[in-house]
């Protein structure tokens, strides 16, 4: 039995590893799992409160045939709260958890949000 402990997930996740890769392997059409409650209500809450609108600060704006969406992986645009809880996505513990959730080795942080970040679709 292993135990994930981070800090904005909606509970400590002690877990049979290996019986939850073999569900997340079974699942299709393809490899998947879903979490209900995954990120405690008030940290949600907090998110969408401090997510800066398009208008709030300078976006990188993707136009084109694959993608249309603003977004932002410049770490002084964002609010140290929202850092904090990308950071925990980007954690060892968090990391540690999808690969042997996924049976991906090696999994590296994208501490520099060079694909990460704040992402997001205007109407």
């Amino acid at each position: 039995m292993n135990k994930y402990e981070m800090r904005f997930l909606d509970r400590h996740y002690e877990v049979d590893i290996e019986n939850w890769n073999k569900t997340y392997s079974k699942n299709t059409p393809f490899p998947n799992m879903v979490f209900d409650n995954f990120i405690r209500t008030y940290v949600i809450e907090k998110i969408i409160k401090l997510f800066p609108t398009p208008e709030q600060i300078k976006w990188r704006k993707f136009d084109n045939n694959i993608e249309k969406k603003l977004a932002l992986n410049n770490k002084n645009d964002i609010s140290q709260e929202l850092l904090d809880i990308l950071n925990e996505f980007n954690s060892p513990v968090f990391l540690d958890f999808l690969s042997k959730l996924t049976g991906i080795k090696n999994l590296i942080p994208d501490t520099e949000f060079l694909g990460g970040g704040l992402h997001q679709i205007e109407n």
